[in-house]
């Protein structure tokens, strides 16, 4: 019983990250997120399962993607932040 909970938490999680990894995608295609936007503003797509911050540069890099997808693997989205906040760079890899 323990074990089917957990994959069904696990099953939800995968659905929320890939429900938000659409949203961020169409907004990007919409022109919705786009260089210049804030973090703030991006958030409301929803939350990065990763970020990572790039020591040269300062950058933060935002990534998302598809639940049953792992971070080494396409298909992703990263969203790349100066020290400002402010988008810079948008990568979407199919």
């Amino acid at each position: 019983m323990q074990v089917g909970g957990s994959m069904d938490e696990i099953q939800r999680d995968y659905d929320k990250e890939t429900a938000v990894y659409g949203r961020v995608k169409e907004a990007i295609a919409k022109g919705d997120i786009k260089k210049g936007i804030k973090q703030a503003a991006v958030l409301k797509y929803g939350k990065p399962v990763a970020i990572v911050a790039e020591a040269a540069s300062k950058r933060q890099i935002w990534v998302y993607r598809p639940g049953t997808t792992d971070l080494l693997n396409k298909p992703k989205i990263r969203l790349f932040f100066d020290d400002t906040g402010a988008l810079d760079q948008i990568a979407v890899l199919e």
